[in-house]
């Protein structure tokens, strides 16, 4: 665990937030650690855990509202994760905007459920779309494991994503996991 910690507080050294990098290093740490024992639950739990806190202190840093209300078609994307097999709507308009009777409000952050949407601001404003277009296979699984992980419901079996990574012969898939949590880390260096 100790070499995982060290691994881990390299990882992160760059991050100038002290409270966002102790977080990051805590969940990168743990990530390592699951990771050596093969526990891949809780290992896509803390790779989640790390894109969500970057994502979010992203989104807190820009004046993401403004950037939607520029270019509203911009945030809305059809995203095919598997093709014929699962696809999602992506509308970030819906998601960090309500219309009520005294007129639109502006949802902060932290009060949007879906991590998709945040995904897709924190793409756009980074030049990072082709990448969430690309990898979205590997970021469903990483969303999907932790939501089965963190969510219960006995009449619903959602393990296909995970079924797939326990049952790797090779490693070398993690490749993709973990160059994709070096992007968003390198985001906010």
């Amino acid at each position: 665990r100790d070499k995982c910690k060290r691994k881990a507080r390299k990882y992160y050294k760059d991050i100038s937030n002290s409270s966002l990098r102790a977080q990051l290093i805590e969940d990168h740490a743990r990530m390592l650690w699951y990771r050596s024992v093969d526990d891949v639950d809780n290992y896509f739990n803390y790779v989640n855990f790390q894109i969500e806190n970057i994502v979010n202190y992203y989104l807190s840093t820009i004046d993401f509202h403004s950037k939607i209300l520029a270019n509203p078609t911009d945030y809305i994307h059809h995203l095919v994760v598997a093709p014929g097999k699962y696809e999602l709507d992506i509308d970030c308009n819906k998601d960090f905007f309500k219309t009520t009777s005294s007129g639109i409000i502006r949802v902060p952050y932290n009060k949007v459920k879906t991590l998709w949407s945040k995904i897709w601001i924190w793409a756009i404003c980074t030049g990072n779309k082709h990448l969430i277009i690309s990898q979205a296979n590997n970021i469903a699984s990483i969303i999907n494991i932790r939501n089965s992980n963190n969510h219960r419901d006995s009449r619903i079996s959602n393990t296909i994503s995970a079924d797939y990574w326990k049952n790797l012969e090779d490693d070398s898939n993690y490749g993709f996991i973990i160059m994709i949590l070096r992007i968003f880390r390198d985001s906010i260096i």
